[in-house]
């Protein structure tokens, strides 16, 4: 059974009137809604745990914008407290979490969101761009380029039916671009490599589709092999 208290700050408390208890949370302290408080047999008004009979503040009564009411229990009575819950980003990583803290944000977040290139200075409290890493990928994309092109006019499988053969080029060689490509694409946050077929078509091949590409290639390479390696031994 629910713990309850007698009414303390009601005069008449045989008083068939409605009155009403307001609820708060029992870790945060904060108001959660109200309701009418239940009696006993003896009509006497009974108080649950993290309640009372006092009425918060309202957004007509002063309560400002963002901030919300708080139960203390020492004082026994309502205060409004900034509500500091919300997205912020770590300094550390640029990373976006959830703040939990109604009473205020930790030193190591910020709220303001950080652009890819940014890390945070210390030193002035701001994010500045990364010029290494823009060097790094900068980079990255020439090399990725450069693959790109070189694969242009290689045989491979039809993505949009990996069970379709247009050609294959079975060669060590061209699963190691492929398999370069895929891992700078995974690197500059890209989702697909435009590879252009033996029929003079331009695909764009998603990552996960390259993938599957370079596992089919890699298998007919090794039964390529295989068979060398059988023809071999037969002479």
């Amino acid at each position: 059974m629910e713990d309850t208290k007698d009414v303390k700050d009601v005069k008449d408390v045989k008083d068939t009137k409605d009155i009403k208890i307001y609820n708060y949370d029992e870790e945060t302290k904060e108001f959660l809604g109200s309701e009418e408080a239940e009696r006993d047999s003896l009509g006497k008004c009974l108080l649950p745990n993290n309640a009372t009979y006092k009425k918060p503040k309202s957004r007509n009564e002063g309560l400002p914008i963002g901030y919300i009411n708080i139960f203390d229990e020492v004082l026994v009575k309502w205060i409004q407290v900034e509500d500091h819950r919300q997205y912020v980003y770590e300094k550390n990583t640029g990373k976006r979490v959830y703040n939990k803290s109604i009473k205020y944000i930790n030193s190591n977040y910020t709220l303001i969101q950080p652009s890819k290139y940014d890390i945070w200075d210390y030193a002035n409290d701001r994010w500045k761009q990364d010029e290494e890493a823009i060097l790094a990928d900068k980079k990255l994309e020439i090399t990725r380029k450069y693959i790109e092109i070189e694969l242009q006019g290689m045989e491979v499988l039809d993505p949009r039916d990996l069970t379709k053969k247009i050609k294959m080029d079975y060669n060590f060689a061209s699963i190691l671009k492929l398999s370069s490509a895929l891992d700078l694409n995974n690197k500059l946050g890209r989702g697909s490599l435009l590879i252009r077929t033996f029929d003079n078509e331009s695909i764009n091949i998603s990552n996960e589709d390259l993938e599957k590409i370079i596992k089919i290639l890699g298998i007919k390479y090794q039964e390529m092999l295989a068979n060398k390696w059988e023809e071999q031994d037969s002479l």
